[in-house]
C-alpha cells in the first residue's frame, strides 16, 4: 500500500534503556521501567498495539517487555552481568495499522563506553540481518580480530531482511495490522572479555535506542530518507541524549 503524501512524516522515540553500575566486581544491570517517548507526527503513520510475531504481549514496565511509541523491546531477565557475557536487549521499530508506507531507522546512543584501549572495552551490539549503518553516521566496534557488524553506537537503517544492500527499504503499510521489521536493529548488549567494572563505575551509563520514521511519497525515496533521519541525528535533541520532538 502507497499512498500519496503531502507532507513527510518523522517520529522519534526513545526506547527503554538499561543503567549499569559497579558491584563488588560485577556489572549490575537494570532493566529502567521509566522509558520515555516523545512523538512529533504529520500524515498517516499510527503506533502499533501488538508486539511483533514470536513476540511475548507487553505488560506493564516493570516486565521484561514493553512495546512504547513505535518502539518494541525485550529485555534480559538477568540483570547481573560479568565481562564476557551480554544481556538480551532485542529493540524493534514498527508501524501502526492504516500508517503509509514508511522508511525506518534506528539511532543507538551508547553511553557505555570505556575509556582507552580505543574503546576496545566497550560495550557493543552485532547489527542483525535487514539492518545497515547510515555511511558516516555508525560506529564501528574496532577490535582485532574483527567482529563482523559489530557496532557501539550510531545510525542504522532498514534494508529488508535478506538483503545485502545500503538502500532503504519501506515497510509496506497495512489498513488491518500493524508492520513491523522482520527482526530487530540486534539482539543483545555485549560486554567484552577485557572489561573492568571500573570502565562503568560512577558514570551511570546508558544504552538508548531512539527511532525515526519517515513516510515514503512522491516527495520522500530512500535518498531523501537517509537525508532527512541523518539530519535528525545530528540534531542537538540527539546529540544531546534528549527525547527527539522533530
Amino acid at each position: 500500500m502507497q499512498k500519496k503524501s503531502k507532507k513527510p512524516l518523522a517520529i522519534g522515540a526513545l526506547a527503554v534503556l538499561l543503567v549499569a553500575f559497579a558491584v563488588g566486581g560485577t556489572i549490575a544491570w537494570l532493566t529502567a521501567a521509566n522509558s520515555v517517548t516523545n512523538t512529533f507526527t504529520v500524515g498517516e503513520i499510527t503506533e502499533p498495539t501488538k508486539p511483533p510475531t514470536g513476540e511475548p504481549d507487553p505488560g506493564t514496565p516493570d516486565d521484561e517487555y514493553i512495546l512504547d511509541g513505535n518502539i518494541y523491546e525485550v529485555f534480559g531477565p538477568d540483570t547481573t552481568i560479568i565481562p564476557g557475557e551480554n544481556v538480551v536487549k532485542r529493540p524493534w521499530v514498527g508501524i501502526g495499522e492504516g500508517s503509509q508506507d514508511s522508511f525506518v531507522f534506528a539511532y543507538v546512543d551508547n553511553k557505555m563506553m570505556a575509556e582507552g584501549a580505543g574503546g576496545a572495552d566497550s560495550a557493543y551490539f552485532v547489527l542483525n540481518d535487514g539492518w545497515a549503518p547510515v555511511s558516516g553516521k555508525a560506529t564501528e566496534y574496532k577490535v582485532d580480530p574483527k567482529i563482523d557488524n559489530a557496532y557501539t553506537g550510531g545510525l542504522f537503517v532498514w534494508v529488508g531482511s535478506g538483503h545485502d544492500a545500503t538502500t532503504p527499504v519501506a515497510l509496506i503499510g497495512n489498513e488491518s495490522a500493524d508492520v513491523w521489521t522482520t527482526n530487530p536493529v540486534f539482539n543483545a548488549v555485549e560486554i567484552p572479555d577485557s572489561a573492568v567494572a571500573d570502565d562503568f563505575a560512577g558514570k551511570n551509563p546508558t544504552m538508548d535506542v531512539w527511532c525515526y520514521i519517515i513516510a515514503k511519497s512522491d516527495d520522500v525515496d530512500g535518498n531523501k530518507a537517509i537525508e532527512e533521519a541523518s539530519a535528525w541525528a545530528n540534531s542537538p535533541a540527539i546529540v544531546n541524549g534528549t527525547a527527539a520532538t522533530a
